[in-house]
Formats: C-alpha cells, structure tokens, sequence
C-alpha cells in the first residue's frame, strides 16, 4: 500500500467534465499522492481536509445546519438533490457559501477527509478500512448536505460522486 501514497499522481480531468469542475473518480491514494507532490511544487504543504477543519469551515461559529445558514437546502445555495443530474463549475452558488466565505461545502461532490471513517465507531478493522468523505453531492438529499453528516468511502476506489478539497498547512512557526 505504500507505493500508493508515493506514486506519481494520475489525475487527468474527465473528457466530459470541463477544467472548472471538481475533478471525481479519484482514490483516497492518488488525492494523497498529488498532495504530496504539490507540496514539492509549491514553498508549502498541501493535504487533505481534516473533518474538524472541514466542519469550522462550514459552520463557522455557530449551530448551522447548512454553510449557508438557513435550515432550507434550496436550489440557489447547491448542488444537490438531482438538480442538475451532474457536477458544476466551482463557485456556481455563491448564496452557498459558509461563514467564513468557502464555497461548495454542500452537494456537488463528496470530499475526501484525511481521516480514517468514524471516530465513534468501535469495529477498528472497519473503522481503519474506510476514510471519512463530506458534503454530499449533486445526487446527495436534504440530510446528506448537511453540516453534520459523514459518511465513508473505500480509499482505494473513486466514485463519480467523490472528489477531494486541499487545504495549506499552517506549519509550526510558519
């Protein structure tokens, strides 16, 4: 398994989806890897979401249940609920966006999380098989866009639904 987190990443952009798209059908693995190889093209480190990072981010500083803060998943704030039967341009819904002004943390894909899925669960061969994925998607429903659901993916297979969010590392004295 560790030639996935070191190998060269593969990322090319779907034929049907155009540059202004999240990029989908990628592994936990090749997310990793192209982090990996970013950081080396870039003065910083660059990772996967962590979930209590994704959630602030979100939330902002108080008891929302959608980054946009009403408690209705509308149209104008995402990509959900089979609207658009497919994927968007980044940043289309702009009324979506969370308190601190990050857009699409709801619906249009699943993100990746560097975590592995559930701290709560107990099964730790099922906990440590699985990564932890948020925000729904264009198919995801009311409940799955919502700020506090989670759900987990294998991590070595893609989906059409699943795409990754990177996020710079503050470093230590950095």
């Amino acid at each position: 398994m560790q030639w996935r987190l070191s190998a060269s990443p593969s990322i090319p952009p779907r034929p049907e989806s155009p540059g202004d798209h999240p990029r989908v059908d990628v592994s936990w693995y090749a997310a990793v890897a192209f982090c990996r190889w970013l950081s080396r093209q870039v003065p910083y480190e660059v990772r996967l979401v962590g979930e209590r990072e994704w959630i602030r981010a979100a939330r902002g500083d108080d008891d929302r249940l959608y980054p946009w803060g009403s408690d209705d998943p509308g149209d104008q704030h995402a990509n959900c609920c089979d609207l658009v039967g497919g994927t968007t341009a980044v940043g289309r819904y702009p009324d979506g966006a969370s308190p601190f002004g990050v857009e699409d943390m709801a619906g249009n894909v699943w993100e990746w999380c560097i975590e592995d899925y559930g701290t709560q669960i107990r099964d730790l061969d099922f906990k440590s098989r699985f990564r932890s994925i948020r925000g729904g998607c264009y198919t995801s429903g009311p409940k799955w866009v919502r700020i506090d659901a989670c759900d987990w993916h294998d991590p070595a297979e893609g989906s059409e639904t699943l795409g990754f969010r990177l996020v710079r590392a503050i470093l230590p004295g950095g």
